[in-house]
């Protein structure tokens, strides 16, 4: 995963704001990014909208 060899490996995390949160998810090869905003940071929020 560290060399960036092959597609698909992604990694995830969160940005927490007073009223909202950002849900990132990056592609570590292309650094292709996707962003999503949530107004809740449970598991099941987060999940699904890893899963979008």
């Amino acid at each position: 995963v560290e060399s960036r060899q092959e597609l698909g490996h992604w990694e995830g995390d969160t940005v927490h704001g007073q009223s909202a949160h950002l849900v990132t998810l990056v592609e570590r090869k292309s650094l292709f990014t996707l962003a999503k905003r949530v107004f809740s940071k449970t598991k099941a929020v987060v999940g699904d909208a890893m899963i979008d």
